[in-house]
């Protein structure tokens, strides 16, 4: 009888290769938001080493990502995080609404809220 598959996990989909994360470090040294945000995910899920995580979510951020900028606006908006900074979760907000990002609207609109109702850094 043929054992059934694993369940896949959100980790599984981030476990690259020793090949593809020295490209993706090559790449985001020149620039590549993209390669930076992958290298987050990887981090994030697959190694579960938060701090590295931050690292390249900060830099695919600084690099344009949209996505990348929401998740950091997200990360100082939440009032669980050691990072909780409503003024810096504004400003990436901003960022990743200008860029397109759908969510940071009403991720910002949240953050004006708060705001409004005196719960500031």
């Amino acid at each position: 009888m043929k054992k059934p598959a694993p369940p896949i996990t959100p980790s599984m989909s981030y476990n690259f290769t020793d090949e593809e994360l020295f490209e993706f470090r090559k790449k985001s040294e020149a620039g590549d938001a993209e390669s930076s945000r992958k290298l987050f995910l990887f981090y994030n899920f697959a190694v579960r080493d938060r701090l590295k995580a931050t690292e390249w979510l900060e830099k695919a951020a600084e690099q344009g990502s949209p996505d990348a900028q929401y998740g950091l606006a997200y990360e100082f908006s939440y009032q669980g995080s050691p990072r909780y900074d409503l003024e810096k979760a504004k400003y990436w907000a901003l960022k990743a609404g200008h860029n397109g990002q759908a969510q940071a609207r009403p991720l910002l609109q949240q953050i004006k809220e708060r705001e409004e109702h005196g719960d500031s850094n």
